[in-house]
């Protein structure tokens, strides 16, 4: 008993570690690269009135307030606070399962987290902050196993086309997806592409009702690229199963 309520206080805790890493990311987004996001205090968009501590808590703040600015009682959209669930959930997620990834590997979540940030709420990223993000993959040490030349270079270069006749993908959508088939290889990559289209298709009946038709891809391949190894790890785990049941003759 006392260990399992060991184990829940940390992951609330990591999830609002996680959440307020989603705030501040979200605040990077929203002001630009260039922008000064330590001294300058935060406000409300609407009213600019100083926001306190007590409106700066994740998710918290938002239910406590009824997703209103305290002062002007304008709405607060909802996809602020979903992005600081995005945050909490998947520090939670890392947490639990870290021994599946590398270095490498959280350095990259970091940084297309920050990007699908940037996708969710401006449907484009800065290219000052994909050379950040690749300068910091380059000084990781690199996972085991050697470099996909071959993949990356192959598919990224058909993603390019494609992206250049239909204009259904970004220049940061190509170069995350160049990144990840680099890193950890065809496989892997088009696991997370498979399951990243996955869930648009799954959540774009709803979002079809909406008004805006943009479609931001980083966020679901952030996802899917937080749950690949796992997933691959249990479908190994029933094709053995299987095996099991069903001996190869």
């Amino acid at each position: 008993m006392i260990i399992w309520l060991g184990n829940t206080i940390r992951l609330i805790l990591i999830f609002f570690l996680g959440a307020s890493l989603g705030s501040f990311g979200q605040l990077v987004v929203e002001r630009g690269p260039a922008a000064d996001v330590v001294f300058t205090p935060s406000h409300c968009a609407t009213c600019l009135w100083p926001l306190t501590w007590a409106d700066l808590i994740p998710i918290i703040s938002y239910g406590q307030h009824h997703g209103r600015c305290r002062h002007c009682q304008q709405p607060i959209p909802l996809a602020s606070t979903l992005r600081e669930w995005l945050g909490g959930l998947s520090a939670c997620w890392l947490f639990t399962n870290a021994g599946d990834y590398q270095l490498a590997d959280f350095i990259a979540l970091a940084g297309l987290f920050i990007c699908a940030l940037a996708d969710w709420t401006n449907h484009y990223v800065y290219q000052r902050t994909l050379l950040i993000c690749g300068g910091a993959l380059l000084l990781a040490p690199f996972p085991a196993g050697q470099p996909h030349w071959l993949a990356a270079l192959a598919l990224t270069g058909g993603f390019a086309l494609i992206a250049r006749l239909t204009q259904g993908l970004g220049s940061a959508d190509v170069f995350w997806l160049g990144l990840i088939f680099f890193y950890r290889g065809s496989v892997f990559g088009l696991g997370a592409l498979f399951i990243a289209n996955l869930l648009i298709l799954t959540y774009y009946p709803w979002r079809e009702q909406t008004s805006d038709r943009q479609i931001p891809f980083l966020p679901y391949l952030f996802v899917a690229t937080l749950i690949t190894p796992q997933l691959f790890a249990l479908s190994q785990r029933w094709v053995l199963l299987w095996q099991g049941f069903w001996p190869l003759r």
